[in-house]
């Protein structure tokens, strides 16, 4: 079955396509192909508060596209009018990060999602493939609850959106976090509700409302591209060019601060599968030497190659299964979707930048094989003892600084 009009009418009869995403911070992305969340996990940012509790706030964008001969929804949310058809989904490739192509009438656009290693931060861009211009209506569907939660419609819940040109600033439910919106086009406020949002694939079947403040209208011209940065971080970009992540000197508009942080994100993806099949390679060897092939540890060509079905995955899934928290790396068990960190975390990773070896990380007295650096060794955290194993080299540092 290919996609587009042959797709299943009912969601929870659809074959599920998921991808996920982590920040690094105990923020993260998860969804399906339809772009219609089937569960409650499915959002496109969930945030982490500064006391460790992650916070879903916002599901996703629901997306109009108009041209001369029309207008298509590109994803088919609950509530939209019928009499609307949807645009034709002619391929989904979720890596490196989730990319979608729309063709609609003569018109054919490329939407991606990909979060801002290091703070709570989403970045979706779509970009024009062939026909005439594309004019875009984004409505961003807020909510702040829990990701195993289910929002309803409450009279008290924010939705205030303070705009300046370029931004958009919406409250969430009270003591919560305020989400920014940067963006390219106009922002028209209009509160409203969307209710009636089905998780039809969970166990626990379930509806939500979420709060639609306005919507933001942009225009997609042949070559061009269209950008917005969905954060909990109202300074994302003065913290980005400290950073110097945005270079130098940073740039002016918006398109070219989200092309830094996409260049930086894949030469990041890079250099961390290259970190796991090196870690990977040593182990393999390792364990030829250990069963007597020291012609087969010795090998010069790799032991482990890229197309390996298990190196890459698992060190996705272990990546994505860390958070920066108190100057120290945590490993917390469960999707990043719903992870709950402790005020300390009870598992310090620490990359070692030398060969693999035993370390420990201050001030926790647990220990773990540097896995974020040199994944030799695919099992997560186990308490140690506090004595070094026969055999193992141990060190002993202070736990590195934050940033």
């Amino acid at each position: 079955m290919r996609d587009g009009q042959e797709v299943h009418d009912s969601p929870a009869g659809r074959m599920t396509c998921d991808w996920m995403l982590a920040d690094g911070a105990g923020g993260s992305a998860h969804g399906e192909r339809s772009s219609v969340p089937l569960r409650r996990g499915h959002a496109w940012l969930h945030a982490a508060t500064q006391g460790g509790e992650v916070i879903t706030v916002l599901l996703g964008l629901d997306e109009r596209a108009r041209t001369d001969r029309g207008q298509w929804d590109l994803a088919d949310w609950p509530g939209r009018d019928p009499g609307t058809p949807t645009a034709n989904l002619e391929r989904f490739e979720p890596d490196p990060w989730p990319t979608w192509r729309f063709r609609f009438g003569d018109a054919a656009i490329e939407r991606s999602l990909f979060l801002v290693h290091g703070h709570h931060a989403l970045v979706v861009s779509y970009r024009h493939i062939e026909g005439p211009a594309v004019r875009l209506r984004l409505s961003p569907l807020v909510v702040g609850r829990g990701p195993d939660a289910a929002q309803r419609e409450h009279p008290d819940f924010g939705g205030l959106a303070k705009g300046i040109p370029g931004r958009v600033r919406i409250e969430t439910r009270r003591n919560g976090p305020t989400l920014t919106l940067w963006h390219q086009g106009s922002f028209l406020p209009n509160r409203m509700w969307r209710r009636g949002i089905a998780h039809p694939i969970e166990s626990r079947k379930s509806q939500e409302d979420a709060l639609v403040p306005g919507h933001l209208d942009g225009l997609l011209s042949p070559g061009e591209s269209l950008q917005v940065v969905a954060s909990t971080e109202e300074a994302l970009f003065r913290a980005l060019a400290i950073e110097g992540r945005l270079g130098t000197p940073p740039p002016a508009t918006l398109a070219e601060c989200v092309a830094a942080l996409a260049a930086g994100e894949r030469s990041r993806q890079i250099a961390t599968r290259g970190l796991a099949l090196k870690g990977a390679d040593y182990t393999a060897r390792q364990a030829a030497a250990a069963h007597g092939d020291g012609l087969l540890a010795r090998r010069l060509t790799p032991l482990i190659e890229a197309s390996d079905p298990w190196t890459l995955p698992l060190a996705r899934a272990i990546e994505q299964g860390l958070a920066r928290r108190e100057c120290i790396r945590a490993a917390a068990a469960g999707s990043p979707c719903s992870i709950r960190f402790p005020r300390r975390p009870s598992v310090a990773l620490r990359p070692c930048g030398r060969s693999p070896g035993w370390c420990r990380s201050e001030p926790s007295t647990w220990c773990e094989t540097s896995c974020a650096a040199w994944p030799r060794t695919w099992t997560m955290a186990s308490r140690l003892r506090a004595s070094t194993p026969r055999g193992a080299r141990a060190t002993s540092r202070p736990s590195p600084r934050c940033g």
